[in-house]
């Protein structure tokens, strides 16, 4: 098991992530048990980095892909960048993501992103 895994299978972790698969890409899926208005499950990746390790954890474009999908307004990025930033997460190219660069700092950044996920789908302008 990869030490970034190991950090993720703490006993008590279990509580937030549902399950863990090795995906073809070599990132990591965590299947939370958190879930998006619509019903369908918060996964967030850890995504590989070119020389084999973790470098993020990222909701790989699916927070605000639902947005568009869910809502009549356009996605305004600068909102949901701004809703990700409070909530401890950053914005970059459509995904909601933290950097990592050591199995100790994987699961603070999980929450964070986790965290900004709930918060960007709750941000009122997207609300019906």
């Amino acid at each position: 098991m990869h030490p970034y895994e190991a950090a993720l299978r703490v006993p008590g972790r279990e509580l937030l992530i549902r399950e863990i698969d090795l995906l073809h890409s070599g990132h990591l899926r965590l299947l939370t048990e958190f879930t998006y208005p619509d019903g369908s499950s918060v996964d967030l990746f850890l995504v590989r980095s070119e020389d084999g390790g973790f470098d993020r954890v990222s909701d790989l474009g699916s927070t605000l892909e639902l947005i568009g999908l869910c809502s009549l307004d356009d996605v305004d990025e600068g909102t949901a960048s701004a809703a990700a930033e409070n909530c401890g997460g950053v914005l970059r190219a459509g995904m909601l993501e933290k950097l990592v660069g050591s199995p100790e700092e994987v699961w603070p950044a999980l929450r964070a992103v986790l965290h900004a996920c709930l918060c960007v789908v709750d941000t009122p302008r997207w609300k019906k």
